[in-house]
């Protein structure tokens, strides 16, 4: 799919700088927070969750030194520098050909406290939001996941001696994925846009009004919302399937041979009640994760480049990390090059209620009644006191050197499986017995997509979802 779009994935080798971070000197951080900790502090040593997936400069401290510097006890120093430099097996009891699995039987919280000998509050403190891009915090959140998803301290205390990824974290438009959307409705609609090629579509204009008309054989119908779907008879015999949906004021019905419902699977009972129980059941287990990424337009990064910094996480604060953006330069799109220019922060925070023996869905419920509920107000106060209290010592002034702040709000963000210390691993990701597989039955002339169908929030894995779907109706 990517070829027939013009992707070349080997573009990303030259258009990524990969050496950005290095070549400027700009490493990572953990930032401490007064009203937490009774300071506002910089530490300029990464816990090992940003250098798992951005290639910056390496901490000009040692752990001891890093460590000396965060404000807790000195029984929490002595822990926290333990967790960081352990290099034996600390689960001698686990068969090495079992170690992995293991780590995904226990939370990481549970993994600290059992294993590695981590009990001062200091530390799971520091530590607490740290897998929050699985949208909940170590006491829910696997070992394995906090490991080698979020890249946090444990590989050698668990037995393992390396772990490397496939392949680097370089594959990323200027705007994420969003340009693999734009090529993909431009191949289908060309009169939409300009262009045509993987370069263009970053910075091409695209005019909507040319997205719904009817000599087209492609039409892309928005701000649609859907209702309500059914079989126009019995599921077996039907030859039609009956939308009905809702465009401003106005309600419409429209039949067609097939249809692929490729929305979140939580809605899809009620958009369907006429599936099967069991079906409607299985749909009903995914809850997806909030997430709020915040995004900072800058007039420069001079404070960045004086600290030596390029991304750090918060112990405590109200987004869990801050970063200078991905440095891809594509058509004419170009990122800053020195600290004088322009740049844009990218800020994340994962909603949810952590430490009340809550489940994961319990969790990200509760968080996205947060994100939802919280004024643009409250988030921007909370931008402007963070990234002061992380950048004061570099002359960072919010309200001279911040140009525009954008909040993007996604109440049902990523999807996951439902097996993470709830049930049993299977082999087979298409095992029936996880309920992602038995949600995406197909039923008559329905079936089912979106990344929902395979439990991973990946674009390959909606990729794969859509084929999937499309072929089961033909």
């Amino acid at each position: 799919m990517l070829r027939d779009l013009g992707v070349d994935v080997s573009r990303f080798n030259t258009a990524y700088d990969q050496d950005f971070y290095r070549r400027h000197g700009l490493g990572g951080g953990i930032v401490f927070h007064r009203k937490d900790w009774g300071v506002d502090r910089l530490v300029r040593y990464d816990l090992g969750a940003l250098g798992g997936y951005i290639p910056l400069a390496p901490s000009e401290l040692s752990a001891a030194e890093a460590v000396q510097q965060m404000p807790m006890s000195d029984a929490a120093r002595g822990e926290m520098l333990r967790l960081l430099t352990v290099d034996e097996d600390q689960m001698p009891e686990i068969p090495a050909d079992d170690k992995y699995d293991y780590l995904y039987t226990l939370s990481y919280r549970d993994f600290l406290s059992k294993h590695v000998g981590i009990s001062e509050r200091e530390v799971f403190a520091t530590l607490k939001d740290l897998t929050s891009d699985s949208s909940v915090g170590i006491d829910a959140t696997t070992a394995g996941d906090a490991i080698f998803y979020s890249y946090l301290p444990g590989l050698k205390a668990a037995g393992i001696s390396e772990y490397e990824e496939e392949e680097p974290y370089i594959h990323h438009f200027p705007d994420g994925v969003a340009s693999i959307a734009r090529l993909l409705v431009r191949a289908m609609i060309p009169t939409v846009s300009s262009g045509s090629t993987m370069e263009d579509v970053v910075t091409a204009h695209f005019d909507y009004d040319r997205l719904d008309l009817e000599k087209l054989s492609v039409r892309l119908r928005l701000n649609s919302t859907v209702t309500h779907v059914e079989h126009d008879g019995h599921p077996k015999s039907a030859k039609q399937v009956g939308v009905s949906y809702v465009k401003g004021d106005q309600p419409y019905r429209v039949r067609a041979r097939r249809c692929v419902l490729a929305c979140d699977n939580a809605i899809i009972p009620t958009l369907c009640p006429e599936l099967p129980e069991a079906q409607r059941e299985a749909l009903a287990v995914q809850v997806r994760a909030p997430i709020l990424y915040t995004s900072v337009a800058l007039r420069n990064w001079q404070a960045w480049k004086k600290l030596g910094i390029g991304a750090v996480v918060s112990a405590g604060g109200y987004h869990v990390n801050a970063m200078l953006d991905f440095p891809v330069t594509l058509g004419n799109y170009e990122f800053a090059s020195g600290p004088d220019d322009p740049i844009v922060v990218h800020m994340e925070r994962f909603p949810h209620r952590p430490n009340e023996g809550l489940g994961e869905r319990a969790q990200r419920r509760f968080g996205r009644y947060e994100l939802l509920s919280t004024s643009f107000e409250t988030i921007e106060r909370n931008v402007r006191s963070q990234l002061a209290a992380t950048l004061a010592d570099g002359g960072f002034d919010p309200a001279k050197d911040i140009e525009a702040i954008t909040v993007n709000r996604w109440a049902h963000g990523y999807s996951y499986s439902y097996n993470d210390l709830e049930g049993p691993y299977y082999e087979d990701w298409d095992d029936e017995r996880y309920p992602h597989v038995r949600a995406r039955k197909p039923f008559g002339r329905i079936t089912i997509a979106n990344s929902d169908a395979g439990a991973d929030a990946m674009m390959e894995v909606a990729v794969e979802q859509a084929h999937r779907a499309v072929s089961e109706l033909l």
